[in-house]
């Protein structure tokens, strides 16, 4: 098989487990996982070919994606409220960083580290990719005109606040990570991570 064609079997795999799931009335998320927990364990070892379209095309499609949203919450700007706003923000910050925090317990990680993995952590397109879920399985929730404008007001607030502090913060982090000693938790030394685990 040539290159070409090996950067596209996996994310065809992926679209035909979603849509064979939904088919049958499954959730395409779970079909999909657990299609590349079986392809991992029938493939052995992934030749670098078969993952080289999440680091190149993916990036296209994740463009693609926010130009859409772009296209789409302009005509639900009207929509967005003082209090969307206000609630959006606070899903951005303490709704998302406690948690976070929480996961990170006991790491013996800087504060600082912990505050900029919060920040920096699952962003927008997670958020579209869940509210179009919720979208596809029901329209007759209370209140799902509301979820969708907070969901919208969430990713475009993300999207300038992150995109606007990513390189400040980056450069600041690297900076104060480089002051601390060599025995912290931040320059403790790691294996890369296998693509799967050894069998």
């Amino acid at each position: 098989m040539t290159e070409t064609y090996k950067r596209l079997v996996f994310p065809t795999l992926a679209l035909l487990l979603w849509a064979i799931a939904d088919f049958l009335g499954g959730s395409g998320f779970i079909a999909a996982f657990v299609g590349g927990l079986v392809t991992a364990r029938v493939f052995g070892k992934i030749e670098e070919d078969f993952t080289t379209f999440i680091e190149s095309e993916g990036q296209l499609i994740i463009l693609a994606v926010f130009f859409i949203f772009g296209a789409v919450i302009v005509s639900k700007a009207s929509d967005i409220t003082a209090a969307t706003v206000a609630y959006a923000i606070l899903s951005l910050t303490i709704i998302r960083m406690i948690p976070v925090a929480g996961a990170l317990a006991g790491k013996h990680l800087h504060y600082q580290s912990i505050a900029f993995m919060g920040w920096f952590g699952p962003r927008g397109l997670a958020s579209i990719v869940l509210g179009l879920t919720l979208l596809d399985t029901t329209t007759d929730l209370k209140g799902i005109d509301q979820i969708v404008i907070i969901i919208m007001a969430t990713v475009l607030i993300s999207v300038f606040a992150h995109g606007i502090s990513s390189n400040p913060l980056i450069k600041n982090y690297h900076k104060r990570m480089g002051r601390l000693g060599e025995t912290a938790a931040e320059k403790e030394i790691v294996s890369e991570m296998p693509k799967r685990k050894a069998a």
